[in-house]
């Protein structure tokens, strides 16, 4: 008797399978697909790629700012952009804050309404932007021969450090070169101005770069 029901109950597994199996069938006919075939890592494949660099994180903490790298094969150089995206991963996907393609090294305010960053330009240094969060389009501080990098916020928001290769002091370019008056995000009109500050070399290999360390003083707000 228990041979005979456990033969049953095989047989009856057995069919409802096979009934199971025919119902999807009917419903969808199998197609034969072959996996696609493993293949190595090509040296092409990493120019595909795109990474995350430089993330800053709002002071509130609520938001994170980040340049976003990837290649471009055309021009045979990498593309930067600057992007934002919500700290607490609420926000389906990251969101840009500019098109590129030379943007990066944001940083935030003190107080969260803007970013201080550098945009570079074709066969030209980069120069320090500032962009509202509030809107708008990013506005230039500088415009130094040398250009301008490494963009540091006073605690107040007043003043933001930043190195250039420009020496003021020695350039003849420096009418040229200095600071113009530029209408910055919250006080139209205002003239930022350039002080230097202290100075430094660097050495790689058989070349030397001097690099300046200037601020711009108030209106940075």
């Amino acid at each position: 008797m228990r041979a005979d029901r456990g033969g049953t109950l095989a047989l009856a597994f057995v069919t409802v399978a096979a009934l199971a199996g025919g119902r999807a069938a009917t419903a969808a006919p199998a197609r034969a697909t072959a996996a696609p075939a493993a293949r190595a890592v090509r040296e092409d494949d990493l120019l595909r790629f795109e990474w995350v660099a430089d993330p800053r994180i709002s002071p509130d903490g609520s938001r994170i700012a980040f340049t976003r790298v990837s290649v471009d094969t055309v021009t045979d150089n990498y593309r930067t952009s600057l992007w934002i995206i919500d700290a607490d991963g609420a926000a389906p996907a990251p969101r840009p804050l500019t098109a590129g393609p030379r943007d990066a090294q944001p940083r935030w305010s003190p107080d969260g309404k803007a970013i201080a960053f550098v945009r570079g330009a074709e066969g030209k240094p980069g120069q320090l932007y500032v962009l509202s969060m509030e809107g708008g389009e990013a506005v230039q501080l500088t415009r130094l021969a040398g250009g301008a990098g490494s963009p540091a916020w006073s605690p107040d928001g007043g003043t933001i450090a930043f190195t250039s290769s420009t020496r003021p002091a020695l350039d003849a370019d420096t009418a040229k070169a200095a600071l113009e008056t530029t209408a910055v995000p919250g006080d139209v009109g205002a003239r930022a101005m350039l002080n230097s500050i202290g100075s430094s070399k660097t050495k790689r290999g058989s070349k030397s770069t001097e690099s300046t360390l200037h601020a711009l003083e108030k209106p940075i707000r």
